[in-house]
C-alpha cells in the first residue's frame, strides 16, 4: 500500500519552483521599481543638464543691445534697423534647434501689465509655421513659470501642457551692456523626449530582467532536480520498506561526492531498516514461542476444566474404590487370584476327566481301546 497521498500532493520540485519564482518576482519587482526610479531620475538630471547648457549657450549668442532695439520697434521691411536684426535673431533660433534637435527656443519681453508677455523670436516660425506665434503677440503667462525668466534663471522640470504641446522648460534673462534686463530666452524640451528616455529604460530593463529571470528559473529547475532526484529514489526505497521489502540498497545514496544531508539520510535509513529487520525477526520468533505457550496453557486449562467436573471426580472416586476392593484378601477377586496362583494346572486336569466321563456315559459310543 502506497504511503503517498493521492490528493493534495505537491512535489518538492514544484514547491521549490513556486517558492523561488515568488521570491524572484518580488525581488525583481522591487529591483525594477528602484532601478526605473533611479534611471528616470538620472535621465531627468541629464535632460536638466542639457537644458541648462543649451539655454546658457543660446543666451551667449544673443546681443542684448540689438535685442532691445529689435523688440522696441515694429517689424517693417523698410526699417533697416529692425528687420535685419529680426532675421539674424531668427537664424540664431534655428541654429540652436539644429545644434540640439530637442530644443525649441523663443524670446519674449514683458507686456508691461500683469504677467503678460510679448513674443519676439520663435523657432516654430521656421519649423512649424502653422503652430508658431507672431511677432509681439500677447501671451498670458500667469499660469506658467515663464514670467519668472524675466528676473532670474527659472527651471520647470515637471512636464506641463499648453496649446503647443507638453514640455519641460528653462528661462533666462537677456541683458544689455549695462546689465539691464531687456527680455528673456526660453528653451522648451518636448516631454516626449523624457518619455522616450523612460521608455528606452523600460525596454532595456525588461529585456535584461526577463533574460535574467529565465536563466535563474532554469538554474532553479536544475538545482531542484538535483535535490529532488535522490529524494525521490529514497522515497521509493522507503516505500518498499513500508511494503515489507527490506532488501533495499541504501548505500547508493552515499556514493555521490561531495557528501551531504542526503548521504546521511540514506545511511540513517539503511541502519534503521536493518534494525527493523532484526526486530521483526526477533518479534516473529517471540510470537511463535508465545503461540506455543498459549496452546499449552489452553490445553492445560481444558484438562483442568475436565478434571474439575463433578462427573470426573465421581468416576475417579469409583475407580479408587474398585482398586481398593480388588486389593483386599477376602474379596472374590483376591480369592480367585490366590487360587489361580496355587493350582495353576487343576482346571486343565479337571477338564480332561470331564471329557472322559462324557465319552463313557454317552450312549451309542464305543468304548475307547486301551
Amino acid at each position: 500500500m502506497s504511503l503517498l497521498p493521492r490528493r493534495g500532493f505537491i512535489g518538492l520540485r514544484v514547491k521549490l519552483l513556486i517558492g523561488f519564482t515568488l521570491i524572484f518576482t518580488l525581488v525583481f519587482a522591487l529591483t525594477f521599481g528602484w532601478f526605473y526610479w533611479y534611471s528616470s531620475r538620472e535621465a531627468l538630471a541629464k535632460i536638466r543638464t542639457d537644458l541648462l547648457n543649451t539655454v546658457h549657450g543660446a543666451t551667449l549668442g544673443i546681443d542684448g543691445d540689438d535685442f532691445a532695439r529689435m523688440s522696441s520697434g515694429s517689424l517693417v521691411k523698410q526699417a533697416s534697423t529692425v528687420y535685419p536684426l529680426y532675421v539674424q535673431h531668427q537664424q540664431w533660433m534655428r541654429q540652436i534647434h539644429d545644434i540640439e534637435p530637442h530644443a525649441n527656443p523663443y524670446t519674449f519681453i514683458s507686456a508691461g501689465n500683469g504677467k503678460k508677455v510679448l513674443w519676439i523670436g520663435d523657432v516654430f516660425r521656421v519649423t512649424h509655421p502653422d503652430r508658431a506665434t507672431k511677432f509681439k503677440e500677447v501671451y498670458d503667462a500667469s499660469k506658467t513659470q515663464l514670467y519668472g525668466g524675466l528676473t532670474r534663471l527659472t527651471l520647470n522640470m515637471h512636464p506641463y501642457q499648453d496649446q503647443w504641446g507638453t514640455w519641460v522648460s528653462a528661462y533666462q534673462p537677456l541683458r544689455d551692456h549695462t546689465g539691464r534686463i531687456v527680455g528673456a530666452l526660453g528653451i522648451d524640451f518636448s516631454a516626449t523626449y523624457l518619455q522616450e528616455v523612460q521608455q528606452q529604460i523600460r525596454n532595456t530593463m525588461f529585456k535584461v530582467f526577463f533574460l535574467t529571470y529565465a536563466v535563474l528559473f532554469l538554474l532553479v529547475y536544475l538545482l531542484s532536480s538535483s535535490l529532488t532526484r535522490p529524494l525521490a529514489r529514497l522515497t521509493h526505497s522507503v516505500q518498499g520498506v513500508a511494503d515489507g521489502n527490506y532488501d533495499q540498497n541504501f548505500e547508493l545514496f552515499s556514493r555521490h561526492r561531495p557528501r551531504d544531508e542526503i548521504d546521511i539520510l540514506g545511511r540513517v535509513f539503511g541502519k534503521m531498516v536493518e534494525q527493523v529487520r532484526q526486530r521483526e525477526q526477533t518479534l516473529q520468533r517471540r510470537v511463535q514461542e508465545l503461540r506455543i505457550e498459549i496452546d499449552e496453557t489452553r490445553k492445560a486449562k481444558q484438562v483442568k476444566e475436565i478434571v474439575d467436573t463433578e462427573l470426573f471426580r465421581d468416576l475417579k472416586q469409583k475407580a479408587r474404590t474398585m482398586r481398593t476392593r480388588a486389593n483386599q484378601p477376602t474379596s472374590p477377586v483376591s480369592l480367585v487370584k490366590n487360587k489361580d496362583a496355587q493350582e495353576p494346572s487343576q482346571p486343565e486336569s479337571r477338564s480332561e476327566q470331564d471329557r472322559a466321563d462324557d465319552l463313557h456315559d454317552s450312549p451309542g459310543t464305543a468304548p475307547a481301546l486301551p
